[in-house]
């Protein structure tokens, strides 16, 4: 389908005014075998603040950052990262994007750490996965201090169980931080069983559990861990309680859930008595939604998606998705740079990424199957690289609403690459 002239038209005019911005970044190539990078901490420390660093498929360790960077896995490429990614310590002005690539510890976790950020901070079609090892602890991800942590299409689970009656991983753990999550799967861990006659199966883990900030998710799910088994025998012990899908434990937090699904863990089954025929208790289950501090909001709003293709080189076909309710308006909008935020008001609701000046143009009706596609040859002459965010706003004539859909990164790039 031919995309409607307005489009080709405000693109055009977005790479035009973006020339300055785009002309002081480099990009810098990761492949594990070929080039000056084999490994991303080595990218990393010779990037400047702005850069792109764009990773071939393959096998890396972990690593540290306190720059600005986008660092995303190239078209088609498999990027396993086996080893903990730590982000930290982002000024006001610094963002962060990292896309299209798995991180797994394979020891200690969690797997991602977030903290100390003021920059914002983007994860898109990542995977965050808790240690498996057999004596493998800790959560999928922490998220501490940080002002805005988006998560788009993201996996963030601790699959693994609990060994010897150690506390379970949590999915996704937030501590005095601001947390979007859109389209994403978060998972518990499961309690481990009793490793003696006097010690319980341990709890479940929640999916998501978060001390003082704010969450506001829409589209994801969240599946608590189960109870771990208690001992048995020579007596028993009992099994643990199942984990809470979301808990907001301390602080006051704010949650606010949009056409999300929280499914409790069930309780572990108490250890048998083969000998004595003592009777012991199973595990009570958890809650969908553990509200022990602050306020959580569930809200019936249809939620708005967008996708596209990335990174797109020079000559490319770009391929964008609008997914919306039959009827709505499309204003295509796209920027540079991030900072969330949420708005339920009666004109705008949802979570708004860019800020201002955003770009864009009216893409005409979502039709009655509920998407619109848009495709056209990306024209990138003169730039190495330009990262773009985009984020439509769909206007619902009903209830007179814009709703603001998810936002994507795109990496647009030059055929040099």
């Amino acid at each position: 389908m031919a995309p409607r002239l307005p489009l080709i038209s405000a693109l055009a005019a977005f790479l035009a005014l973006g020339a300055t911005h785009a002309s002081a970044q480099a990009v810098v190539v990761v492949d594990p075998n070929i080039g000056n990078f084999n490994d991303l901490q080595s990218a990393i420390n010779f990037a400047s603040a702005g850069d792109t660093i764009l990773v071939h498929s393959g096998n890396y360790l972990g690593f540290t950052t306190s720059k600005g960077l986008t660092i995303t896995a190239d078209s088609g490429a498999n990027v396993v990262v086996g080893g903990q990614v730590i982000i930290q310590n982002l000024g006001p002005n610094q963002d962060l994007s990292l896309i299209d690539m798995t991180i797994q510890e394979t020891l200690n976790g969690p797997s991602l750490i977030l903290e100390n950020n003021q920059g914002s901070i983007l994860l898109q079609d990542c995977a965050a996965l808790a240690p498996t090892l057999l004596f493998g602890f800790g959560s999928s991800t922490r998220v501490t201090d940080c002002s805005a942590v988006t998560f788009v299409r993201c996996e963030i689970k601790c699959t693994n169980t609990a060994f010897g009656g150690a506390q379970a991983g949590l999915g996704l753990e937030i501590e005095n931080s601001s947390v979007y999550l859109f389209d994403s799967e978060l998972r518990g861990g499961n309690g481990g069983a009793g490793p003696d006659l006097n010690t319980p199966g341990s709890d479940g883990g929640a999916a998501l559990q978060i001390d003082q900030g704010f969450v506001y998710a829409t589209g994801s799910e969240f599946v608590a861990g189960n109870g771990g088994v208690g001992a048995g025998f020579l007596g028993c012990s009992d099994g643990g309680s199942g984990g809470s899908g979301v808990r907001l434990s301390s602080g006051g937090p704010q949650v606010v859930l949009q056409e999300c699904t929280q499914s409790n863990g069930i309780g572990g089954m108490a250890g048998v008595d083969l000998v004595f025929g003592t009777t012991c208790n199973d595990g009570f289950p958890g809650l969908p939604v553990l509200i022990e501090s602050g306020t959580n909001q569930t809200v019936n709003e249809e939620a708005r998606w967008v996708t596209a293709n990335s990174p797109v080189r020079h000559g490319e076909m770009a391929v964008i998705n609008f997914m919306g309710e039959p009827g709505d308006l499309i204003f295509f909008r796209f920027g540079f740079d991030q900072n969330p935020l949420y708005f339920q008001g009666p004109a705008i609701f949802g979570m708004l990424f860019n800020n201002f000046p955003t770009f864009g143009s009216s893409q005409g009706f979502i039709p009655a199957n509920g998407v619109k596609q848009l495709a056209f040859p990306l024209s990138l002459a003169g730039f190495n690289v330009v990262n773009v965010n985009i984020q439509p706003a769909y206007y619902d004539f009903g209830d007179d609403t814009f709703y603001l859909s998810n936002p994507t990164a795109v990496v647009l790039l030059s055929n040099l690459f």
